[in-house]
């Protein structure tokens, strides 16, 4: 038997599910540290495949083993694993059952149930079956988003934008929970195949008692045109009107008791990638997107919107419209309503935000917007991604010099706002749009959106003129230290958006990061007088960074830990000093610096929690690989 690509001969295909999420969770345990991998010949020995086995910091145990096929020689001390590293088949071993079929793909709560086996770290069994449920959830859910895909044409760049958005079925490319949706707050779960009809959600319009909401901006007049469009009841004294999610009727309804169902699914609208932000028709002529509370769980976060985010919205827009490049658009969040209750766990699940709608302004221009994450999407079937199929990259010369021009437009885009006024967007795929001009296919510029998670150095901002008056007591989104702006630059715009691309382009990170590398040097050799720009170049390059555990968030007894790995800088990639991605050994009891720790944890610490408890910890592992001294990259 030889081992088999990551593409399957019949779409759609759970197989083909299964191993999207399998690759996904063994990147994360073996980057986060929770396991070691050595390259091993197929446990199975009917497999003719060069792979790795997974296995126990202390060794391999004959009992219990996971082994992979991989796409290629891996050196013995590789870091920074991929899903895409990986392929069929996946085989494994335990003491009860023996070897897996290879032809069979296991379901990803099988592969997680062996790995635990090999923790030398305890789990808590609640967390742990947690996570077990949002695997399989995630894996079931992805078979329905596969076969909703294989139904699906390919878009141009002559399609809308919502055609682009609902390219994006794979999920975050980085967690093996991506595609989880688990409901809360009363909601009823969504059977699998039901998840799919997220894409067109219908919308209803409630009335709540003003005193229980909070309102920022012009809600009330912006809001107007669109329920102008439909006959409904007239309004009890001191009521106010809003759309919400149909879906979200039960968690509304139970933290609002004054709640009046006014028109129930008034009509439907279509969902964006995060499928908790709606477009309205085009026929209703509305001017802005819509963006709503979801009490469901997917990834790892809770979709509701707290008042940080909402209050904030309007003054934070403006702020970062005036901060970014000529060439650069702002969805700017223009008014919005949350709860009033100081419970911010209740408040947040009324929330609506009114977005700008950008793409008329587009279309206007003879320019196309394109959530970023589809780019990376490879339609059923298909070797290749959206990116090389809509750009026609069709060689390894072209894809390098289409990711290095991109990549020069993007880190301007992004480190701009950040090094001149202290603004770090959370620029990754789903909240980055790219503006293409329809005729002659050239990048143009970029669009960001979504910017509750923002953060602001706020000494930098303060000397630009600007101060926000709107935040909220214990808001995350002002810092006095840069370097925490910094990370949510390393961690969404290289770690996440950039390698998304590259992943997806299919060009070999020897190649593909020293080109990024040289763009980033390329910006900050013309910021050379600024003392900023040089500790923000040494940040973003130092061979060892931090990024999100996103499975030992999900692992964590508290499900607001922020944990961190360090892992090797992929800008580091194809450098020729030795020793350039030296990684640290793991030391249990070791933590890494923290200069913002006490900060952070003091503001929290006053804030009215959003899960009831009074705290975020932000807990900090070193990655547990207990090579010798060198990293090597590979593909």
């Amino acid at each position: 038997m030889v081992p088999k690509q990551n593409g399957f001969a019949q779409w759609p295909s759970r197989p083909e599910a299964a191993y999207e999420i399998n690759s996904r969770l063994i990147a994360c345990f073996l980057n986060e540290g929770l396991l070691r991998t050595s390259p091993h010949t197929c446990i199975d020995y009917t497999v003719l495949a060069s792979g790795v086995l997974i296995h126990s910091h202390f060794g391999i145990k004959p009992d219990h083993q996971i082994w992979i096929a991989t796409r290629g020689a891996v050196m013995p001390n590789k870091a920074c694993w991929h899903q895409s590293d990986f392929a069929l088949p996946l085989i494994l071993r335990t003491t009860s059952a023996g070897l897996s079929d290879p032809s069979n793909v296991p379901v990803p709560s099988e592969v997680a149930a062996v790995a635990r086996r090999l923790f030398t770290e305890s789990v808590d069994d609640g967390p742990w079956r947690d996570v077990l449920v949002a695997l399989d959830n995630s894996f079931e859910n992805l078979t329905a988003w596969l076969q909703v895909a294989a139904t699906k044409s390919r878009p141009t760049l002559d399609s809308r934008m919502i055609n682009w958005e609902n390219a994006v079925f794979r999920g975050h490319h980085l967690h093996p929970m991506g595609r989880a949706l688990v409901a809360t707050g009363g909601l009823k779960q969504l059977d699998p195949s039901q998840v799919p009809s997220l894409l067109q959600p219908p919308i209803t319009f409630i009335a709540v008692d003003r005193g229980s909401t909070r309102i920022t901006g012009p809600f009330r007049t912006l809001l107007k045109p669109l329920l102008d469009q439909f006959s409904l009841p007239r309004l009890l004294p001191n009521e106010v009107v809003l759309p919400c999610l149909s879906q979200q009727l039960p968690a509304i309804q139970r933290h609002f008791p004054s709640t009046r169902v006014l028109l129930h699914d008034a009509f439907t609208a279509h969902a964006q990638a995060s499928l908790r932000t709606v477009n309205i028709p085009s026929e209703m002529r509305f001017a802005y997107n819509m963006k709503f509370a979801l009490s469901c769980t997917i990834s790892s976060v809770l979709r509701t919107i707290t008042p940080w985010t909402t209050c904030l919205g309007p003054e934070i827009s403006a702020v970062i419209e005036d901060a970014v490049t000529e060439d650069t658009w702002v969805c700017k969040e223009v008014a919005a309503i949350t709860g009033s209750q100081k419970d911010f766990s209740a408040a947040k699940n009324l929330s609506c935000i009114l977005r700008e709608d950008l793409e008329p302004r587009a279309l206007a221009l003879g320019q196309t917007l394109i959530v970023v994450a589809a780019l990376a999407e490879k339609p059923v079937g298909s070797s290749e991604c959206l990116a090389a199929l809509t750009f026609g990259l069709r060689s390894s010369g072209q894809k390098k010099k289409w990711l290095r021009d991109y990549a020069a437009k993007l880190i301007h885009a992004v480190l701009t706002p950040a090094l001149e006024s202290g603004v770090c967007l959370e620029a990754h795929g789903q909240n980055s749009l790219v503006r293409v001009d329809k005729r002659t296919k050239a990048i143009v510029g970029f669009c960001f959106r979504d910017f509750g998670s923002v953060k602001c150095h706020t000494p930098t901002l303060r000397n630009r003129g600007h101060q926000l008056l709107t935040v909220l007591p214990a808001c995350w989104i002002e810092t006095d230290v840069e370097e925490e702006g910094w990370d949510t630059l390393q961690h969404t715009m290289i770690h996440n958006h950039l390698q998304l691309l590259i992943r997806g382009l299919n060009i070999h990170t020897l190649e593909a990061w020293p080109i990024v590398r040289r763009q980033l040097d390329n910006f900050f050799e013309q910021h050379t007088e600024s003392e900023s720009a040089r500790r923000m170049h040494a940040y973003l390059t130092r061979p060892i960074v931090r990024y999100k555990a996103l499975l030992r968030m999900r692992m964590s007894a508290d499900p607001l830990d922020d944990i961190f790995v360090n892992a090797p800088n992929m800008l580091q990639v194809g450098s020729d000093e030795k020793n350039r991605n030296c990684c640290p050994p793991y030391a249990r009891d070791e933590v890494l610096p923290s200069p913002h720790k006490m900060t952070l944890r003091d503001r929290i610490l006053a804030a009215p929690s959003a899960y009831g408890g009074p705290m975020i910890k932000e807990l900090i592992c070193d990655v547990h690989y207990w090579f010798q001294n060198e990293w090597h990259f590979d593909h």
